[in-house]
């Protein structure tokens, strides 16, 4: 093992985002809290500006997006990296901001959004890596949680399919949580693609079997 931060940070990354497309989160937060670490102690604040977002996105698969959204408002006491990227096996490993925010918000309403954002913000550098500690925690606290959740369904997804089994349109479920129709309509087809069915109908019955309607 190489006792250089920077190669050891690297690795971290490249291993981290392994385990992150193995839909493992606990795997994938730890190696991204190995690699922030290394970062922080180099002082390269640009970078753990994305280790930051990656574990961002980390807390979306674990289903903990209070936690996303802290981090997001978090990366606001770090450089924003312009130039700076990571290469894994030919691959450049840039977290894509936007999409992680558009994300989070879509999982949260606005105002827990903005709450969870605000506290992060307030999050001192030196006091970062206990805010993964706390969200590593945090992931494996919920690793026995509710068999929807076990499936891959997001808190907002499980929402969204309960009113669907309700016989809501998608028109109606947005305005009950106060999102888009073309927002909605994402959801349903991501779970649809979750659960393995090819309708409404058959999304319906599934939620019924799960005791979500």
């Amino acid at each position: 093992a190489t006792g250089n931060p920077k190669i050891r940070s690297g690795a971290a990354k490249g291993l981290a985002h392994v385990y992150e497309h193995r839909r493992d989160p606990i795997a994938a937060a730890t190696y991204y809290r190995h690699g922030l670490a290394d970062v922080m102690e180099m002082r390269d604040f640009q970078v753990a500006h994305f280790f930051l977002l990656d574990l961002a996105r980390t807390a979306l698969l674990a289903h903990l997006p209070e936690r996303a959204a802290r981090l997001l408002g978090a990366t606001t006491n770090f450089p924003i990296p312009f130039t700076r990227a990571f290469e894994f096996e030919g691959k450049i490993l840039v977290p894509d901001r936007a999409a992680i925010v558009d994300r989070t918000r879509s999982e949260l309403p606005a105002d827990q959004f903005e709450i969870a954002y605000d506290a992060g913000r307030a999050i001192r550098r030196e006091h970062i890596l206990a805010e993964v500690d706390d969200l590593i925690a945090g992931i494996q606290a919920g690793s026995g949680r509710d068999p929807a959740a076990r499936l891959g369904l997001t808190e907002r997804e499980i929402e969204v399919l309960k009113l669907l089994a309700e016989g809501m349109s998608d028109a109606e479920i947005g305005g009950k949580l106060y999102i888009s129709r073309r927002t909605v309509a994402s959801h349903v087809s991501h779970i649809y693609t979750k659960i393995d069915v090819p309708s409404r109908a058959a999304a319906a019955v599934w939620a019924v079997r799960h005791n979500l309607a």
